[in-house]
């Protein structure tokens, strides 16, 4: 009985087992099966794609060589019929006539095209064209001449040419490849030339874009021969290379799970691509595009220009790669920005750096709106600062919380509204925000001749709170209207460290530093008394102050007046030993530059003693471009020397630093005559290199007239570029770079201008800055 048990489950088991097996089987075959079916049907699609093509091609060259029969028909019937113009054909009573100015059939449309070849002779041109795919048009002409063989009589028999052409993006004809040669005859095309008995070769002006075949009765490599009493008809056809692209996809996850087909579909110009797949594309240029996706940042590599374009010639092959990698950096809002907009209410979006696009355009409330902005936002709070100038010259201070805006601080401050004649800046460890302006001109109440007043907020309070009142600066070093007044902050932990730099109506310049409690160590001489000005005094912002990131150093630089085409202008001078009490250097001029630095910017790297300058003067338009290693300066001049010319107010060039791993670059942003595309420079350490032009999708008017670039605090690999127009258009563009050192620009205004209609195109009329909390 144990025996039949056992046996029974024996079988049982072996049973079940050779079922388990019989299942894998089952699935393995079929997934073999679907992989081979997938493979197969590819193949089937790509070549029955190329049949259908050529078969177009031809069904398109007997279209038109029976609109040459036609017109022959129409001709034998009345050679008077034969009225210049362009007609299509119909038929009808067993005979050919025009009608209209076209005829179709299928997916062709059929013209001709009837002219005058000289007496009782007549030329008759058939084109045809048809669209062959979404994206591609493809084209045929024939060309023939027609004669009154009722009244010209004897024409002769010898060697005919004709010409076909077939476009595929190009749009040559036949008169593009002349002269036609038989031999080392000139001749007419579809006109009969004789000539003695021999063998001929047959030529014409040939193209590297077209590929060349003969037929009829010439021989492949365009040879014919005629004897005496014969006539030949030899056909050359003209064929465009066509050109041929392939896309490629990569993602990089950090946690997400996304795949290439996330982001389908993938297009070149019109045409739905197929991954990896060679397809045929009509010569042009093209964007390149797929559909985006929320915490993906896309960057183009191989044959695509970095914003995404290519451009394909005549038998070009060329293979695009799209690489998405995963946003590492928090969803939240990253950025703020603020501008006047013509109304009495100013304008805010917020930006979103995970899908590159800003908000919609909101309002704050109702106010004397003016032309120049600043914004900042505190390191140790989610509020921000803006401040702007009124029609009066009034300097009004407003907050921001996060979600509202508040009126915080009206001050009397006079003088010329439009410069840039207040800045705001937060220290670093407290959070303690500082305010300082011009108090107005020469003129009127002494006692704010040349002065500076300043105001501050504490960090710990929010909107509506914290302000002290109003304090009094008074340099040593100025007695006219400021006209100029910049902010730097110390970036090291612990230090609330700020400096300021000013400029007046006297050219001069001068510096102090703030300890956090009061101002002071403004140097001992003037640092200079012939700052460079456009026309008049002081009507550019052509001085800047930055702190080195780690030693705590002040560098401050500016342009000379005695700068030239030709002539050194730039200056500089740095407050050593990271104290509120540095101890400031000599005025210095930096070596190797050749010109004046009539607008100018530096920025700090923000994680060494790094510092980027670069400069335009009006003298030549040349940029020069600088790099300090924390000690010593290491320049090159005429970076460019067709550069736009500084004009008053204005801003012509801008500087940032992106860091992203171990790889570091200095950006250099800077208005090249009349292009309307961003034009820049990279650094690496002191060697520079001009980058590939990023052309926006709508054009940026030249000349600029205000640019600014903000680096984010919390992603170092990203950077904002800001500027407005000639037509006071404002636009938003970001820069990324990869840890590999690629770089790739961003249409982040979405491809058109942020606001229209900005009050003024100089002068800082907008602001942005990236939240630091």
């Amino acid at each position: 009985m144990k025996h039949a048990i056992s046996q029974s489950m024996e079988k049982a088991w072996l049973t079940t087992r050779r079922s388990g097996f019989l299942l894998v089987e089952i699935i393995l075959s079929g997934s073999l099966f679907v992989l081979f079916l997938t493979a197969f049907a590819g193949a089937l699609y790509y070549g029955l794609q190329s049949s259908y093509l050529a078969g177009d091609r031809g069904r398109a060259i007997v279209y038109a060589e029976e609109g040459q029969e036609a017109v022959r028909s129409i001709r034998n019937a009345n050679f008077a019929n034969l009225v210049d113009g362009t007609y299509g054909l119909t038929y009808s009573n067993n005979a050919w006539s025009f009608a209209s100015s076209s005829d179709v059939s299928g997916i062709f449309t059929r013209q001709v095209v009837i002219s005058s070849a000289g007496t009782n002779r007549k030329m008759a041109t058939v084109n045809i064209s048809w669209q062959q795919t979404g994206a591609r048009t493809g084209s045929v002409s024939t060309t023939a001449r027609f004669t009154n063989w009722k009244t010209i009589i004897n024409l002769g028999v010898g060697i005919t040419v004709n010409k076909v052409v077939i476009n595929h993006g190009l749009t040559k004809i036949a008169s593009d490849f002349a002269p036609y040669k038989v031999g080392t005859t000139t001749v007419t095309l579809a006109s009969s030339t004789i000539f003695p008995s021999g063998t001929y070769a047959v030529t014409e002006t040939t193209n590297t874009n077209y590929n060349q075949t003969f037929s009829g009765d010439c021989n492949g490599s365009g040879q014919i021969t005629v004897s005496s009493g014969t006539a030949k008809l030899c056909t050359i056809t003209n064929e465009e290379k066509l050109a041929y692209i392939t896309l490629n996809s990569v993602v990089i996850n950090h946690g997400g799970n996304k795949t290439s087909a996330n982001f389908a579909p993938y297009k070149v110009g019109g045409t739905t691509m197929t991954l990896g797949a060679q397809t045929p594309i009509n010569s042009g240029s093209y964007s390149v595009t797929e559909a985006t996706s929320s915490g993906y940042a896309l960057t183009y590599s191989g044959d695509c220009f970095t914003n995404g374009s290519t451009t394909l010639l005549s038998g070009d092959t060329k293979v695009c790669t799209l690489t998405n990698e995963e946003s590492t950096t928090s969803p939240s809002l990253a950025g703020i920005m603020i501008y006047g907009d013509g109304t009495n209410v100013p304008k805010y979006r917020t930006f979103n750096q995970n899908t590159n696009t800003f908000s919609a355009q909101t309002g704050t409330f109702t106010a004397t709106v003016g032309p120049t902005w600043l914004l900042r936002t505190s390191p140790t709070q989610h509020i921000a600062l803006a401040g702007y100038y009124d029609a009066s010259s009034q300097l009004y201070i407003m907050c921001f919380d996060g979600s509202s805006w508040s009126q915080e601080k009206v001050l009397q401050s006079g003088g010329v509204g439009n410069r840039h004649r207040f800045d705001i800046a937060f220290e670093k460890t407290s959070g303690n925000a500082m305010v300082i302006f011009s108090k107005g001109s020469n003129s009127g109440d002494a006692s704010r001749w040349g002065k500076l007043g300043y105001l501050t907020k504490t960090g710990a309070t929010g909107c509506g709170a914290g302000w002290s009142n109003e304090s009094t600066l008074t340099p040593t070093r100025t007695s006219s209207d400021i006209m100029y007044v910049k902010l730097a902050y110390d970036r090291r932990v612990g230090s609330n460290l700020l400096a300021v730099t000013w400029v007046d109506t006297n050219d001069d310049i001068s510096a102090r530093t703030w300890n956090g409690t009061v101002w002071g160590n403004e140097p001992t001489a003037v640092s200079d008394n012939n700052v460079q000005v456009v026309s008049s005094s002081h009507d550019i912002e052509d001085m800047d102050i930055e702190y080195e990131s780690l030693s705590g150093d002040v560098m401050l630089m500016w342009a000379n007046g005695s700068g030239n085409n030709g002539t050194n202008g730039a200056r500089y001078r740095v407050c050593t030993g990271g104290t509120a009490s540095c101890t400031w250097g000599a005025v210095t001029t930096p070596p190797t530059f050749l010109d004046d630095a009539t607008t100018l910017d530096i920025a700090a790297n923000q994680n060494t003693d790094e510092i980027v300058f670069a400069s335009i003067g009006k003298s030549g338009s040349d940029l020069q471009i600088g790099h300090w290693n924390g000690s010593a300066w290491t320049n090159t001049a005429n970076m460019d020397t067709t550069s736009d010319t500084p004009y008053t107010a204005s801003k012509l060039v801008s500087a940032g630093w992106l860091t992203s791993g171990t790889t570091t670059r200095s950006v250099v942003v800077y208005d090249d005559l009349s292009s309307n595309s961003i034009n820049w420079y990279t650094g690496n350490g002191g060697t520079f290199t001009r980058q590939p032009d990023f052309i926006p999708t709508n054009p940026i008017a030249s000349p600029r007239g205000y640019m600014d670039i903000h680096m984010n605090p919390l992603d170092q690999a990203q950077l904002m570029y800001l500027t407005s127009d000639n037509n006071a258009d404002l636009f938003a563009k970001r820069l990324l770079m990869t840890a590999t050192g690629t770089l790739t620009w961003t249409n982040s205004d979405g491809g058109t201008a942020l606001q229209a209609t900005l009050p003024q195109n100089i002068s800082s009329p907008f602001s942005f800055a990236f939240w630091q909390k």
